[in-house]
């Protein structure tokens, strides 16, 4: 910015510059800002993606979202992850939907109690194929 500033003799003409060279960055920020909101709000996890795929899918999107600036609000983040998990995710979901308050739930908590039920569904599926 300097090198461009530098050939402005008037102190106008480089406030102008700087006017511009700043409004285009916010411009570019509110684009940014507006593209991850949207893949934010479009992700899903597939049947075949681990839930720590996902988290990182999840965390890193919420992590450039917040680096433009924008407040993202823990209770926001809790509600993304549920409303993206997949149907073999269902009874969890209602579970904590119905049993905890979303308000207050930590994402962190969230995360605890979907990984559990993870382990809890592979050591049922190690039982049944031990049985059968």
């Amino acid at each position: 910015m300097v090198l461009q500033m530098e050939s402005y003799t008037d102190p106008m003409q480089v406030w102008d510059g700087m006017k511009t060279w700043y409004l285009g960055l916010d411009q570019v920020r509110t684009t940014q800002l507006a593209t991850l909101k949207r893949e934010l709000e479009s992700l899903r996890m597939k049947e075949v993606e681990t839930v720590d795929v996902f988290l990182t899918k999840l965390s890193d999107l919420a992590s450039k979202v917040r680096s433009l600036g924008y407040e993202l609000e823990e209770v926001d983040l809790v509600k993304r992850l549920l409303d993206s998990m997949p149907k073999s995710f269902l009874q969890i979901m209602a579970s904590i939907e119905q049993c905890f308050e979303l308000d207050l739930m930590l994402f962190g908590e969230v995360v605890g109690r979907l990984k559990a039920y993870v382990e809890c569904i592979k050591r049922t599926e190690k039982v049944e194929d031990t049985q059968a």
